[in-house]
């Protein structure tokens, strides 16, 4: 092993382009799920309290994730785990997004 190559500053490291998921879902859902998680956990939101959902987010997401017809309804675990409106119920419902939620 060549442990000078080790020693060379690198500006590609891929560590810096790694990143770690809080939540079983698509990462670029991560943030509004830890909001959803944060907000029913700080106002002791149930289930059956909401009523509707209203998400803002980016027109890019909102195209691949949340219009496309497979991710509106899903019905596998990668559909799932793509789909704004199911891991938002999930964040609700379970106040966390886990593997075993996503069609575990």
């Amino acid at each position: 092993m060549d442990l000078e190559k080790l020693r060379q500053p690198r500006k590609d490291w891929t560590i810096l382009y790694t990143w770690i998921k809080n939540f079983a879902a698509d990462g670029n859902m991560q943030g509004l799920l830890e909001a959803t998680v944060n907000l029913v956990k700080e106002h002791d939101i149930k289930a059956d309290d909401v009523a509707e959902i209203r998400v803002k987010t980016l027109s890019h997401i909102y195209r691949r994730e949340a219009n496309s017809p497979e991710r509106q309804v899903p019905n596998n675990k990668y559909t799932a785990d793509h789909s704004c409106r199911y891991v938002t119920a999930i964040a609700i419902m379970d106040r966390s997004v886990g593997p075993r939620a996503i069609f575990g």
